[in-house]
């Protein structure tokens, strides 16, 4: 829990900072920001450049990172420029932090079962293991190897981000 309770902060707020400060230099620019379904949705809402909101088909916006940063990372075009497996592990990552944080060591026995289907589904064994009682999981950890990657992976995200400032538009980040 220590390891995801300081990476998940981490690499929140600064995809947060870089996402929100990118959308200020549209805005003092304005520029559009391109033909993204997140654009059609959002409007003139504030929350557009926020990953932690999801614009869904009927323009409401909720507050979901995990929906969220996606959704933005596409509409801005910072997808293309991180790894293949980001979005799986940050997915992976924040729905185990906040079972953790919301339900604690020991969860509820749904709660249990639907991590169990949700790790299965997406493949998130390579990340996860847990304890079991009666043959049904109990608590779930994350694995030494996972732990280990961890710092790689905010890295790898770091170089994500400039390699994606560096493909900017000139006219987007020149001076005025």
């Amino acid at each position: 829990m220590a390891a995801i309770g300081v990476i998940a902060p981490l690499v929140e707020s600064t995809l947060g900072q870089a996402l929100a400060a990118l959308g200020d230099m549209y805005d003092r620019k304005g520029i559009s920001p391109g033909n993204h379904k997140r654009w059609k949705r959002s409007a003139a809402d504030r929350t557009r450049w926020n990953c932690q909101f999801h614009f869904n088909s009927k323009k409401e916006a909720s507050n979901n990172i995990i929906l969220g940063l996606p959704q933005l990372a596409e509409a801005c075009g910072l997808d293309k420029f991180l790894s293949k497996d980001f979005m799986s592990w940050f997915e992976a990552m924040f729905v185990y932090r906040n079972c953790m944080f919301h339900g604690g060591f020991e969860w509820t026995i749904e709660r249990r079962e639907h991590f169990e289907a949700t790790v299965e589904k997406n493949g998130w064994d390579q990340w996860f293991t847990c304890s079991t009682s009666n043959d049904r999981p109990w608590i779930y950890y994350i694995r030494d190897e996972a732990i280990v990657a961890m710092p790689t992976m905010v890295e790898d995200m770091l170089s994500s981000l400039g390699q994606f400032t560096k493909s900017l538009p000139p006219k987007l980040i020149s001076l005025p």
